[in-house]
Parts: structure tokens; C-alpha cells; sequence
């Protein structure tokens, strides 16, 4: 869980850094080497004349300036949300870990009150089983005497009996 909690803060600090960093205007050079069609193609630039387009960069830049700023308020307001949103989420964590332990602890006690349960029902299942047992004991003996004594009767000459 912690390590959850950690990944995620590393994550949202990663994203915030990269969005927070400006893009850098400086070109990739993949080698010092200049192709000969660019070299061919490539035009000089001509700067405009400052007389006339001196108001109309400066709106621009201020125009520009102005959304940098709103750009930048915004991402410190969704920063501060966030962060807020952390707290409010590692605070529900913490709530529902302890509630997870409360449970937990009344899950052992319900186990040892079962396994308490158990040990004390068992010497009433061993005492009915053993006298059941003595029960069939007795009746199988029972039984095996009648039978002896019916067959003994019909062996031996019965004295009283009338010829």
C-alpha cells in the first residue's frame, strides 16, 4: 500500500515537473553535418521594417506574455488541487486501513471463539459415539446369546416335551 501511495506521488511529480518546464525552442541536431538540398533551399531571412511592425510584435508579445501567466496560475491552481486530492485520498486510506484492522481483529476473535467451540463440542461427540458403540456392543451380544440359546433348545431333547 505504501508503495502504491509512493509510485502515484512519483508519477504526479514527474508529470507536474515535465508540464512545468517550457518547451525548449533550440532544434535536435542529430549531426553536425548539413545536407546539401538544406544548404541549397535555405533563404536568407529579411527582418521587417521596426517601423511598422514594432506595435503589432509588442501586442503579440503581450498577448503571449498574458497566456503564459493564465497558463502558468492554472497549472499551480490544478497543482494545489491535486495535492489537495492526495491528502484527501491518503486520508480515506488511512480510514479505511483502520477500519480493514478493526475487522480484522473481530475476524481472529470470531475464529478463536469457533476453534473454542469446537474443542468443547468434542467430548460430547466422543462420549456419543463410545456409547453408541457400547450400545451395539451390548446388542450384538444380546443377539448372539439368543441365537445361541434357540439353537442349543433345538440340539438338546427337550425333557417336558410329550412324545
Amino acid at each position: 500500500m505504501v508503495f502504491a501511495k509512493l509510485w502515484l506521488l512519483g508519477i504526479l511529480v514527474a508529470v507536474l515537473s515535465v508540464a512545468a518546464l517550457p518547451p525548449s525552442s533550440a532544434p535536435i541536431v542529430v549531426n553536425n553535418e548539413v545536407p546539401a538540398q538544406v544548404q541549397a533551399t535555405a533563404v536568407p531571412v529579411v527582418q521587417p521594417c521596426p517601423d511598422t511592425t514594432t506595435a503589432q510584435v509588442a501586442a503579440a508579445e503581450e498577448r503571449l506574455s498574458g497566456l503564459i501567466e493564465r497558463n502558468r496560475q492554472e497549472l499551480q491552481t490544478e497543482t494545489a488541487q491535486a495535492a489537495a486530492s492526495t491528502a484527501e485520498l491518503g486520508a480515506r486510506l488511512s480510514q479505511i486501513e483502520e477500519r480493514l484492522r478493526v475487522a480484522e481483529s473481530q475476524a481472529t476473535e470470531r475464529r478463536a471463539d469457533v476453534q473454542s467451540i469446537r474443542g468443547v463440542m468434542v467430548a460430547p461427540l466422543v462420549m456419543t459415539w463410545v456409547v453408541t458403540g457400547l450400545a451395539a456392543v451390548v446388542a450384538l451380544i444380546a443377539g448372539y446369546s439368543v441365537l445361541r440359546t434357540r439353537r442349543a433348545r433345538k440340539q438338546s431333547p427337550n425333557p417336558t416335551a410329550k412324545p
